[in-house]
């Protein structure tokens, strides 16, 4: 029985032996097509990460040294660096922060116009994220000798924002300066219930003291 039970072992190896060798007969072209597609995909993985990270590299060493210039108070040489961050890399998230810190180099040089041009684009290409509030508010911070034109700004501040109570206090002041007392104090009580902490909310508390006090 043992040795009848072995034969029949012999004849199943032998036909899925048989079996295999038809269906790589049939299908041959396509399994070696297939493993050629898969390793060329591999290959073109491997090299768009590594370009990918030599680019992450290249782009955050130029950031860095445009930084390092603007501290020394090369603000000229910073800007090219900036400049050529911007122009060459696009939509890049360096091109971004670039575009945030070339407007700052702009403003302390006195180019304000220039300036709020950049945040306002700057504005545009990050929508969603972050960087739109920070860009945004900056803006208004440049603008705040025009009223108007600085609350459009502040108005286009998402809700959700992490920089929102920072643009209710800066509404605030520009209410204050007006002479709307009650509508300033009205922000910056908004500002602290949407979270404000820290040191934000010392100033926040000592504007209202003020306002309070100047009732």
């Amino acid at each position: 029985m043992a040795q009848i039970d072995t034969i029949f072992e012999q004849v199943d190896e032998q036909l899925d032996a048989d079996k295999a060798q038809k269906f790589w007969r049939d299908n041959q072209k396509w399994i070696i097509g297939a493993l050629i597609v898969l390793f060329a995909s591999l290959f073109a993985y491997v090299s768009w990460r590594d370009a990918r990270l030599k680019e992450d590299r290249t782009i955050s060493d130029l950031y860095i040294q445009a930084q390092v210039l603007e501290k020394k108070g090369d603000r000229a040489g910073a800007e090219e660096i900036l400049q050529r961050v911007m122009t060459e890399h696009g939509e890049h998230g360096y091109a971004l922060l670039a575009r945030l810190t070339d407007a700052q180099v702009l403003a302390k040089a006195g180019k304000r116009d220039e300036a709020v041009a950049h945040l306002e684009v700057l504005a545009a290409k990050s929508s969603g994220s972050p960087l739109q509030g920070l860009a945004l508010l900056n803006a208004a911070y440049l603008t705040s000798d025009n009223e108007q034109q600085a609350l459009d700004f502040l108005a286009k501040i998402d809700e959700k924002s992490s920089f929102r109570p920072h643009a209710l206090e800066l509404e605030g002041l520009l209410l204050a300066k007006a002479g709307k007392g009650q509508m300033a104090s009205a922000r910056y009580q908004q500002a602290i219930q949407q979270g404000a902490d820290g040191a934000l909310r010392q100033r926040l508390n000592r504007r209202l003291e003020r306002l309070a006090g100047a009732e």
